[in-house]
């Protein structure tokens, strides 16, 4: 099955790992010809599978041993969570037409740099990414397209709370956990409330400082955001904040930051924002 897969789509192949990704519809349709199943029957056996967007991963290692090492080496690890779009990247190899591993290979390789770097040199690797995601937005069609515009509007939301981060401010050890301290996983949440927990670092002199959560979907849309009340850090001051807030139901991932409140959009308290 796994050669089948490889010779009738696309294939988003990890030669390391020994796997390759494809859509779960396709997945479904060599299970109905392999299996002797219609495509409904089909379906109801993979009832797990998504097949507007889910992007399965086949092993060709019964212990997917390559995979769990992947994994564990993973040197983009260090993303912030709102440019942690690699799963994007599979799924638009996955349900495009064009062959974009060219491009999407150099996206990864540009956020394994941008992880690796400090604030220095940051930008025009992002930058890059942004021009490279324009091109595969434009090769790409339909449900890859608008994943690719997604992907897009990671990067305005994350150049949007970078914006306002004055020199030597930021937030460290962000968590998103529930009311007794256990981390939230979003894609098993059909919405709750939730806690943002980290520690505000001043580098720099006295300021103003809030701390904003935004939450996005499957295509990188921004679901809701949130800001705190605005607090007072001395230089060189470090604080522990505690944010309560609702996780939206569509949630798949978060991103968190500081900011300097002279260039936030500060909303006064911590509940979320329509």
């Amino acid at each position: 099955i796994f050669r089948f897969l490889e010779d009738t789509q696309p294939f988003a192949r990890d030669d390391a790992a020994g796997t390759g990704k494809v859509s779960a519809d396709r997945v479904i349709t060599v299970a109905s010809t392999v299996g002797a199943l219609d495509p409904e029957t089909a379906r109801e056996r993979l009832s797990g599978l998504d097949d507007e967007g889910e992007i399965v991963e086949a092993s060709t290692s019964p212990d997917h041993s390559g995979l769990r090492s992947r994994d564990s080496e993973d040197g983009a690890s260090d993303l912030p969570p709102t440019l942690d779009f690699r799963n994007a990247l599979d799924e638009i190899e996955a349900r495009t037409d064009a062959d974009v591993s060219e491009i999407t290979d150099e996206i990864r390789a540009k956020l394994e740099e941008f992880a690796e770097r400090d604030g220095a040199g940051r930008e025009s690797l992002l930058s890059d990414i942004d021009r490279l995601t324009i091109d595969l937005e434009s090769r790409s069609s339909g449900n890859a397209a608008r994943r690719a515009e997604g992907i897009r509007n990671q990067i305005d939301a994350y150049r949007e709370s970078d914006a306002g981060d004055a020199a030597e401010l930021s937030l460290s050890g962000a968590r998103l956990v529930d009311g007794n301290g256990s981390e939230v996983d979003l894609t098993a949440s059909d919405g709750a409330l939730a806690v943002l927990r980290g520690t505000l670092v001043n580098g720099g002199p006295e300021r103003r400082v809030v701390t904003m959560c935004s939450f996005y979907d499957d295509s990188g849309d921004a679901l809701r955001t949130t800001e705190s009340r605005v607090c007072e850090l001395g230089p060189g001051e470090k604080r522990d904040v505690a944010i309560d807030l609702y996780a939206p139901a569509r949630a798949t991932r978060y991103g968190a930051a500081a900011l300097d409140a002279s260039g936030s959009r500060a909303i006064g308290d911590a509940k979320p924002t329509p």
